[in-house]
């Protein structure tokens, strides 16, 4: 950004409160997959998340379970402490100590636990990606979750 090569870009967190705390950068809207991609400003973006493979699940299902366990267990710490959460950025990720505080906290879900509408929302984010040729074919979500 201070290069001066670009205008404006995109990105996600911690990238954009790293670029604002270091005065490089300021935010200019959020939400824009939800706006403009998926069509709604409330909807919910799925843009990360952890993932297991198939070929795992198979050869080691205690080991997955105890996974999707310990994130779950995560999950639901991150929802009802997020301020406490959030310290975890610091030592855990590449955040800056100074700028967790800054990061939001996202609306972490297990697959199992995802609403009608949560799934509508991963499909058309989905969707699009094979619109626009990352997603190779059109994938039926609900067919790749795996709910533990």
């Amino acid at each position: 950004m201070t290069a001066g090569t670009f205008d404006g870009g995109y990105t996600l967190e911690p990238n954009a409160s790293m670029m604002i705390k270091a005065g490089v950068a300021r935010s200019l809207e959020a939400g824009v997959i939800s706006k403009y991609i998926l069509g709604d400003d409330k909807a919910d973006a799925y843009a990360a998340g952890c993932a297991i493979t198939s070929d795992f699940i198979q050869k080691r299902p205690d080991v997955a379970k105890h996974f999707a366990a310990a994130w779950a267990k995560a999950i639901a710490f991150i929802n009802e402490h997020p301020d406490d959460a959030r310290k975890y950025l610091a030592n855990n990720t590449f955040t800056p100590e100074g700028v967790v505080d800054m990061v939001s906290m996202l609306g972490y879900v297990m697959a199992g636990d995802m609403s009608k509408q949560q799934l509508t929302d991963l499909q058309n984010f989905a969707d699009f990606g094979t619109s626009i040729g990352v997603v190779p074919e059109k994938i039926d979500v609900t067919k790749v979750l795996q709910k533990f």
